[in-house]
């Protein structure tokens, strides 16, 4: 009775565990073909959108960019030619002056006497070098007194040319169109010959100082159109005037010279610029900064989808920055460029591309989100694929 109530719990035991074992731990065969299934719901899953533009490179020029600030084209110091006691100051510091403009007189003193005498000196110089002439036609004067009236005659006019121009040093008047940077005189100042009067600045046209490197020194030249963005925010059009043949010693760089339109002479001396120059031309595609990506080794680049549907990572060069966008150079000449979901897919996955304009924006949305969905492994409405 005892050993067969003990083989009956026994077969009990080994059944409950049989049962139990299929409960608790799935067969092998169990756990392959939901894995398959799992797999297949995979496969069937819709590829994900993303948006695209089909993209044609084009010729862009690349700029060399280099620092400067401005500088009068010409900064003279008036002085004064003669000596006197200023009388008149016609122009304020800063005016505007064209060229003989009036800046300032002097007291005329005894000029206006010693003028007339020179006047009286050259008359009576001339009736003597006639009369000495019309006696040596007739051999009643030698040649050497007719040598001396002429030389007396000359001299006098000298005399009268000399107090002609003091009196016109006088009046002292800008050389050339300018802006009177300083004034250095008042009226009642007396000034001697070479003392200074006002401090011209020409401003027009303004020129730009700048350097630029060794490696782009032989790609310039006189004449090169140049592009200066001034710090208040104006852009205007320049041209290279000058480019130094000598390095500068401290920095191995060149100086040049870039000369802009200045009719307003509203560009003052001295404000920064930013100068752009043309170097050589490039085949590039222009984008939006936003379309850029990293790859896992932190390269910058952009995805594609070739020919198969299939997102493909390309390394890219910045060229230059542009109003609408940003210029990049190391694509194929054609390309379909991703331009919306780029970060929800990786390079190798085959993707749904549309067309820009294709589909509106909201679907667009929803696109990005079911990949983002699809990368998280649920659905839009929550469930598991």
């Amino acid at each position: 009775m005892r050993t067969s109530t003990i083989i009956a719990a026994l077969i009990a035991l080994v059944a409950v565990l049989w049962i139990g074992s299929g409960i608790l731990f799935p067969h092998e065969e169990a756990a392959q073909e939901r894995a398959i299934d799992s797999m297949q719901a995979a496969d069937e899953a819709p590829a994900p959108r993303v948006r695209v533009r089909d993209m044609t490179a084009r010729e862009t020029v690349t700029p060399l960019v280099v620092h400067g600030h401005t500088q009068a084209s010409r900064q003279v110091v008036v002085r004064a030619e003669t000596s006197g006691r200023v009388v008149e100051v016609a122009v304020d510091k800063g005016a505007a002056v064209a060229a003989g403009d009036v800046l300032a007189r002097l007291d005329m003193g005894n000029r206006a006497e010693r003028l007339e005498e020179a006047d009286a000196l050259v008359a009576q110089r001339q009736l003597q070098f006639n009369a000495a002439s019309s006696l040596a036609q007739r051999d009643y004067a030698s040649r050497t007194r007719l040598a001396e009236a002429r030389s007396d005659l000359e001299a006098a006019r000298a005399d009268l040319s000399t107090i002609r121009k003091e009196i016109d040093d006088t009046v002292i008047r800008a050389s050339f169109a300018a802006v009177v940077n300083e004034r250095a005189v008042e009226v009642g100042t007396f000034l001697a010959a070479g003392g200074e009067v006002a401090t011209l600045v020409d401003l027009d046209p303004v020129t730009v100082s700048a350097e630029v490197a060794e490696r782009a020194f032989g790609r310039l030249a006189t004449g090169t159109p140049a592009e200066v963005r001034l710090i208040d925010g104006r852009t205007v059009e320049g041209m290279v005037t000058w480019i130094s043949a000598t390095a500068s010693p401290a920095t191995r760089t060149f100086p040049i010279e870039v000369a802009i339109p200045n009719p307003a002479q509203d560009i003052p001396e001295g404000m920064t610029a930013e100068v752009r120059l043309p170097l050589e031309a490039v085949v590039a595609h222009l984008v939006s900064p936003a379309v850029l990506t990293l790859n896992d080794g932190g390269v910058i680049g952009v995805k594609l989808v070739d020919e198969t549907d299939t997102v493909r990572f390309v390394p890219v060069q910045v060229v230059r920055d542009a109003a609408d966008g940003m210029w990049i150079a190391g694509l194929p000449p054609q390309v379909r460029l991703i331009t919306v979901g780029q970060e929800f897919v990786t390079e190798g996955q085959t993707v749904e591309p549309v067309p820009e304009g294709a589909v509106p924006e909201e679907s667009q949305s929803e696109g990005a989100t079911s990949m983002v969905q699809r990368a998280n492994g649920s659905t839009p409405n929550g469930g598991t694929p």
